[in-house]
Formats: structure tokens, sequence, C-alpha cells
């Protein structure tokens, strides 16, 4: 059985968790090779289905690959709002969302074609910044994905503070201590 622990009410499998950082060229028509690690998880658990969306922090303009089914389920939890909701701030997150995302699947060679739109969004040349973030991958102009790292290093105190309050329980050791 895999390792599994409680982030907020929701139990996770820690088995294809996308972890690490690489660095991926994007060739001249806009795609990318996604790292064989990586690979691995998209075929065996998602089906070679992915979307691609523009980030939620503008300050570091970055893209999320997320599974297409770990998409659909926050479609269902979020974008499930009543077609008359006349809230400005859940239609402009659902706009932001659902309106600003694009279905990929992975080619024969295991590359996905990132659209201009967001390329240009993220500032994407040809390097490309690859972050695993657990359930989703993330794509960074490097100097981006440097900048919110060292954010984040000077930000560690309050970093901890945040991971400390969502974690609730620990994760099986591999040894079931």
């Amino acid at each position: 059985m895999g390792a599994r622990s409680r982030v907020g009410n929701s139990p996770i499998s820690l088995q294809g968790m996308f972890r690490g950082r690489n660095l991926l060229k994007l060739d001249d028509k806009g795609r990318i090779s996604i790292p064989s690690r990586y690979r691995e998880i998209i075929n065996a658990n998602h089906g070679g289905s992915l979307v691609v969306s523009q980030g939620f922090f503008t300050e570091f303009p970055h893209l999320l690959i997320v599974p297409l089914d770990t998409w659909k389920g926050f479609e269902l939890e979020f974008g499930g709002a009543d077609l008359f909701d006349t809230s400005i701030e859940r239609f402009h997150a659902r706009l932001r969302t659902m309106g600003g995302c694009e279905e990929a699947r992975l080619d024969e060679h295991g590359r996905i074609l990132v659209p201009a739109p967001y390329r240009a969004y993220a500032g994407l040349e040809s390097e490309v910044a690859c972050a695993g973030m657990g359930r989703y991958l993330s794509l960074w102009k490097p100097a981006s994905l440097e900048a919110a790292m060292a954010r984040a290093e000077k930000n560690l105190p309050e970093v901890r503070k945040h991971l400390a309050a969502q974690v609730t329980e620990r994760p099986e050791s591999p040894t079931g201590r």
C-alpha cells in the first residue's frame, strides 16, 4: 500500500506525485518534451491527457500542466455554478480558470504543444523550467522560477507555518512505523 497523507480534507496518494525541477527545450512548433519520469505518471495514471492553464500568480507568470482527470475534479467543485449566478467574483474566477485552459495530449514522443497565447503569457522562449508541484506540473521562464524560489526562500518561516497548518497527519513510513 502506498503512503497516504491528509492535506486539508482530502486523502492524497503519494505515489504518482510530480516532484523536482528540469530544464526543457521548447521546439520551433511550441512543443516541449515532458521528462520521462513525469511521462510515466501521466500515461499510467492519467491516460496521457492534460490541461494547460495560466498560473494564478501574476507576479510570477507561469503555466500549469494538470492531468485532465485532476482538472475535471477541480471543475466539478469550482465550475458547477448556476448559469444565472450573478457573483462577478465567481464569474471572473471561472472565466480565468475554465475559459483560460486548453486540453493537451502527450504525443508518441512524449511531447505536448504549449499554445502560443500561453507561451506569451509566461514569457516562454527556447528554454523552459519545469517544476513538479505534487498533483501537477508548472512551466516557467527560468528567471521567473528562480525569482519565485528566491521569494519562497525569503519567506521560509511563513512557508513552514502554512505547511504545518495544511498537513494533519504524517504519511506512513516505508517501514510501516
